[in-house]
């Protein structure tokens, strides 16, 4: 699909931003992570701290680019899998400090504190699949 982002990405360089694509098959063969959202996630970091990466475009449906499952809890409703693309922007700690298969839990964050919800990088997603 990445020409179909080209028209975007030259627009965004137009209006003065440095801008760079990888594909999600290169990140998942050279990547760094136990799993593909992972490796994208350590692939996002890597760009911020290296050069400076400020907004991100996730630019495919879940099916293409899997947003992490996590913890979230409402009353007495309970879901181990939520679909959360903020992992992919709040860049500090692991998500799953304790190790097991559940990441977001509130015990999940650096030291087993909270885990970091404030966004390093600003973090969209373009829902398509072709």
């Amino acid at each position: 699909m990445l020409p179909s982002f080209l028209p975007l990405l030259e627009w965004k360089e137009l209006k003065g931003l440095h801008c760079k694509t990888a594909l999600v098959e290169e990140i998942e063969a050279t990547g760094t992570g136990l799993d593909l959202p992972e490796k994208i996630r350590n692939y996002i970091r890597d760009c911020y701290l290296s050069e400076g990466t400020q907004y991100v475009l996730l630019g495919g449906d879940d099916d293409i680019i899997p947003a992490r499952g996590v913890f979230g809890e409402v009353g007495n409703y309970l879901d181990h899998s939520m679909p959360c693309d903020l992992y992919y922007a709040a860049l500090d700690g692991d998500w799953n400090s304790d190790g097991d298969s559940v990441y977001g839990e509130p015990n999940d964050g650096v030291g087993g504190g909270e885990v970091d919800l404030l966004a390093e990088v600003l973090v969209g997603r373009a829902p398509v699949g072709t």
